[in-house]
């Protein structure tokens, strides 16, 4: 026994000298070794809290998010971004509809909100949570009335969920909503869906 620990040691002091643990960290010991050095990067506070899911600690794995979104410097608002939208993905898929409409405030109110209004109805959309998602996209289409990306982000969304007949009482709002320059635009892509 005292051998096999000794050959456990020795693989680790290996792993160790060679910085495996940098490029495929395989504990919490790696991961917070890592993150002196690559702090400010969202990969890797991304894969930390999908360490913890892995072990089935949803607790840890949020303790990781809140370290994140708190250390991700405000310099690169893209890593910040990246690391909300990891956090929204964790409350929206593990988290209860409470704790999700929570971190979707914050990540709000600290990034851009269209963004994150997009992003969360895309969330509902790959969870297959369709009823959630429009929800979302409702809720972006009144915040944000004038984006004719919004627009097309919803009736993309309503003719890939085969609701041709809710894209068809979208559009008409969109165009009310729109300034009449974005209508060609739109027209022509529902036209392409239909």
């Amino acid at each position: 026994i005292r051998k096999e620990e000794e050959k456990e040691l020795r693989k680790r002091e290996e792993e160790n000298a060679d910085g495996q643990w940098a490029d495929n960290p395989r504990s919490v010991e790696d991961f917070e070794r890592l993150l002196l050095t690559q702090g400010d990067t969202s990969i890797v506070w991304i894969r930390y809290m999908a360490f913890h899911l892995k072990m089935s600690d949803l607790e840890r794995a949020r303790q990781v998010a809140e370290r994140a979104v708190k250390h991700v410097g405000f310099s690169d608002s893209k890593e910040r971004f990246n690391v909300w939208v990891a956090y929204m993905n964790l409350e929206c898929t593990f988290g209860t509809e409470k704790t999700a409409d929570a971190v979707f405030s914050r990540a709000s109110s600290h990034n851009d909100a269209k963004q994150v209004h997009m992003q969360l109805a895309r969330i509902h959309e790959r969870n297959k949570k369709i009823p959630l998602a429009v929800k979302a996209y409702e809720a972006c289409a009144r915040k944000f009335p004038e984006s004719k990306k919004v627009w097309i982000a919803f009736l993309t969304f309503l003719y890939q969920n085969a609701d041709a007949e809710g894209a068809r009482k979208v559009l008409p709002k969109s165009l009310a909503a729109l300034p009449r320059r974005k209508h060609p635009v739109v027209v022509s892509k529902a036209a392409i869906l239909e």
